[in-house]
């Protein structure tokens, strides 16, 4: 589902070209960007709660990570594109979580496509879906990027990517940002939520550990990046 032209897929010569490539867009002040966004849409998806309400952490915990790569990676902000790609990407993700993903392992066969109520047929039309949505995507960003001559200044991943280019001038086609989008995707949707779902859990489990953590956001100025801040380790080591 990644696609042939992921950096993680890559062979060694060209794995490190385009780990050259794409190190700008993560490296220094460019990521700090990222912690105020990441605060504002975390806050925004707990905002509903209060204190002694029981939830879903895990669900929330997607829910999270996914609008943080749809804004931050893939450059969507609220509107119909961001919730069509939303809602393919949880159906594709689904898809793949479940046990008919597990069997899909196990057993080849099943990845045939035999039409659109073979397990086989659902994935090949979510993956189709989603690429057709990251494509165009990808298209009217580049488009964007184009018309204004330059790098525009926006701070998304997809625009950075877009600027980048090796040393013969030459950047990412369509194609490859779309696999190396998905890369992305896959590599911090479900892997962090869980972290997350899990970081929670053990809070819970550890009561002087947590209170620990209290205090310590207690402390802190508002707004506020704990992982940022200084000072505090609970809050840097959780």
């Amino acid at each position: 589902m990644l696609g042939q032209q992921s950096i993680i897929l890559l062979a060694p010569a060209q794995h490190r070209q385009r780990r050259r490539l794409l190190t700008p867009p993560f490296h220094g002040e460019r990521l700090k960007a990222f912690g105020s966004l990441i605060t504002s849409l975390a806050t925004e998806a707990m905002a509903d709660l209060q204190p002694g309400d029981v939830f879903d952490a895990r669900t929330r915990m997607q829910r999270i990570t996914m609008r943080v790569i749809l804004t931050a990676v893939f450059g969507l902000h609220e509107g119909e594109a961001m919730r069509r790609l939303e809602r393919t990407l949880h159906e594709g993700l689904g898809i793949r979580s479940s046990r008919l993903g597990s069997l899909l392992l196990f057993f080849p066969f099943l990845r045939k496509d035999l039409g659109p109520w073979s397990p086989g047929g659902r994935i090949r039309a979510a993956e189709a879906s989603i690429r057709r949505q990251l494509l165009a995507q990808i298209v009217a960003c580049r488009a964007a990027v184009k018309r204004a001559g330059e790098h525009d200044g926006s701070a998304d991943i997809l625009s950075l990517l877009l600027a980048c280019t090796d040393e013969q001038g030459q950047g990412l086609s369509d194609d490859e940002l779309h696999d190396e989008l998905l890369t992305l995707l896959f590599a911090g949707h479900e892997t962090t939520a869980t972290a997350l779902t899990w970081a929670f859990h053990w809070l819970h489990r550890t009561p002087a550990v947590r209170d620990r953590l209290l205090e310590e956001l207690q402390t802190l100025p508002e707004p506020a990046i704990p992982m940022r801040s200084p000072g505090f380790p609970i809050s840097r080591q959780w």
